[in-house]
């Protein structure tokens, strides 16, 4: 068993960096294309990395001779299959749910965290759904914040720190697939069979599609140091207040994520 936690903590963490680093990529290279005088382009870059200089190009549409389009959807699945195994066996069942004078069963923290979880994500697109993209966005993540903070409160009161701070881990990382597969991947889809078909592509499907992306880019942050919280319970979920910890986490690895998107 003890192997088979292993192997899935290793296929967990590569999939992970696949996914995190081609969307990393993706957003530098959005932020530093260059215009060109080709009607059909957006923008290009150049770029040295392992021995060869590559040009990379932003079309407007699906360029002639295209033999296929790759498609970045498995790594976020892999990713979140494995963590989602890794949650329900080392916390959910595994002991680690609720501190020791709790008197909450196991089967009541592994049901009080699934609707905690999923039910942060319903909020996360019902606040954010209607609300087009470009419009509002300041006052939305202030939002955002706040409800953060009073799920992290909720979550340091239920659950011991060491699992607070990781399902707020899961929350995210469940958000940032379900806008993977839910956001980018069919607004994509549409986007192409529109191209496909001679017709315009909605320009709201792309501009959702970038919102989507660029919120996980900044999930992604605070959810690495989450996933790696139970190594630090005094600097962080064993201090007192820590819910405040919690959020105060989530802020600075917001600010990591807009610095990451601006500069680098």
């Amino acid at each position: 068993m003890e192997y088979v936690q292993i192997l899935t903590r290793w296929i967990h963490v590569i999939a992970g960096i696949m996914w995190v680093g081609a969307t990393l990529v993706f957003m530098r290279m959005e932020r530093n294309l260059i215009s060109t005088n080709d009607p059909e382009l957006e923008g290009q870059e150049d770029q040295i990395h392992g021995g060869g200089i590559w040009r990379m190009m932003k079309y407007k549409t699906i360029p002639q001779g295209s033999k296929r389009l790759h498609w970045f959807m498995y790594e976020s699945l892999v990713t979140y299959i494995t963590g989602a195994i890794m949650l329900i066996t080392v916390y959910w069942f595994g002991g680690l749910m609720t501190e020791m004078e709790s008197e909450m069963t196991e089967m009541e923290s592994a049901l009080y965290a699934g609707v905690i979880v999923f039910g942060s994500v319903l909020l996360y697109f019902l606040l954010w759904q209607w609300v087009k993209p470009g419009k509002s966005e300041v006052v939305m993540m202030l939002c955002s914040f706040m409800l953060t903070m009073l799920i992290a409160w909720i979550l340091c009161k239920l659950f011991s720190g060491r699992a607070a701070f990781l399902h707020l881990g899961a929350i995210y990382g469940t958000i940032m697939v379900s806008n993977v597969w839910f956001i980018i991947l069919p607004s994509q889809q549409k986007m192409v069979k529109a191209i496909q078909s001679g017709q315009k592509p909605d320009d709201l499907l792309a501009k959702r599609a970038g919102r989507a992306s660029t919120h996980n880019t900044y999930m992604m942050v605070p959810l690495v140091l989450l996933m790696i919280s139970n190594h630090y319970p005094v600097g962080l979920y064993g201090m007192n207040h820590n819910w405040l910890v919690l959020s105060a986490v989530v802020m600075i690895g917001w600010a990591g994520g807009h610095l990451i998107r601006k500069k680098f």
